[in-house]
């Protein structure tokens, strides 16, 4: 069973069919799981597979720049930071380096239009690792994905057997529409 769900609703399919069994009945795979792990922890049944919608939260990549991140998060809000926290890091990133292009093309106080100009087919290092503006003629971000099974040991919640999927193989080139591509057979 696959769900995308993540918040309330996540926490609410967690809570309530795991005692009735769903999770012993059923492979159930939780694109978006990664932010109930700081709050359900081991109430997440082993077995569960769980994704953060790129390689975010325990699927980020252990470099200076996600370990200053990962600490000034927990530091200010006490907890781990989740795919969104990354997620938005990324975006103000990709707009510092865009900004930083722009300057380097000549224009000391970058204009809208140097700035998103600087993004078209930007590639930056992100707190999640290498985010390629590839996509939407330039426009569009891509990265890998990674996803993982729940083991528990203990009071303990671990993510483990982690696969990870490179931005080609989970997007569809350029021009393509997802549709056509699924239909192509996933062909580049």
């Amino acid at each position: 069973m696959h769900s995308s769900f993540w918040g309330g609703d996540l926490e609410g399919l967690v809570l309530q069919g795991a005692p009735r069994g769903l999770f012993q009945k059923h492979l159930v795979v939780l694109s978006a799981g990664e932010p109930a792990i700081n709050r359900l922890g081991t109430k997440i049944p082993d077995g569960t597979i769980i994704g953060a919608r790129g390689p975010f939260g325990p699927f980020a990549p252990d470099n200076e720049l996600n370990r200053w991140f990962k600490g000034a998060f927990q530091d200010r809000y006490a907890v781990p930071p989740n795919y969104a926290a990354y997620k938005a890091t990324n975006g103000l990133l990709g707009l510092k380096s865009a900004y930083e292009k722009a300057q380097k093309a000549g224009a000391a106080a970058p204009s809208q239009e140097q700035i998103i100009s600087g993004l078209e087919n930007l590639t930056f290092e992100g707190v999640g690792g290498t985010v390629r503006m590839s996509l939407g003629k330039g426009h569009q971000a891509v990265m890998e994905n990674a996803i993982g099974t729940v083991r528990s040991s203990g009071s303990e919640l671990r993510i483990v057997d982690v696969k990870r999927y490179p931005a080609e193989r989970i997007n569809p080139p350029e021009g393509m529409k997802s549709e056509a591509w699924i239909k192509s057979g996933l062909k580049k």
